[in-house]
């Protein structure tokens, strides 16, 4: 069975022309959204954030999934007087202290500032994991 609709349109067809181009050019992967809502409290708890990881930790594992964002990979880049500076948006080992969650926070506010971050929106209670698959024909 094939599951890629490009090869349903004729070979002339000016969007099949293009997803092959795109395809050689950067590479065949499908990407995958797994939106995780989360009615009470924000997602910067240490419960939520280990079923997170646990979540991203099994997607990595299976074969044709090639990588993952989630909250836990997010990078948080932030400047002093002197240099760039590249931290985690939750640093690892995050283990829901008051700080922990404050400092969290502050770096979700700092995204905001720039663009609406896809891993933490309405305020805070909903999380986005995204993962690259190779595609699979059958």
């Amino acid at each position: 069975m094939d599951n890629n609709t490009s090869n349903f349109l004729p070979q002339d067809n000016p969007a099949r022309i293009m997803t092959e181009h795109l395809e050689t050019e950067y590479g065949d992967e499908i990407t995958i959204i797994v939106g995780i809502e989360r009615p009470c409290g924000t997602v910067l708890d240490s419960a939520f954030l280990s079923r997170v990881k646990e979540f991203t930790d099994a997607a990595e594992d299976i074969e044709l999934v090639k990588n993952t964002n989630s909250l836990m990979s997010t990078q948080y880049l932030t400047a002093d007087n002197e240099s760039t500076i590249l931290t985690d948006l939750v640093n690892e080992g995050f283990s829901g202290t008051p700080e922990e969650i404050a400092g969290a926070e502050e770096r979700c506010k700092g995204l905001k500032k720039c663009r609406r971050p896809k891993e933490v929106n309405d305020g805070g209670k909903e999380h986005t994991l995204s993962s690259s698959v190779q595609p699979l024909l059958l």
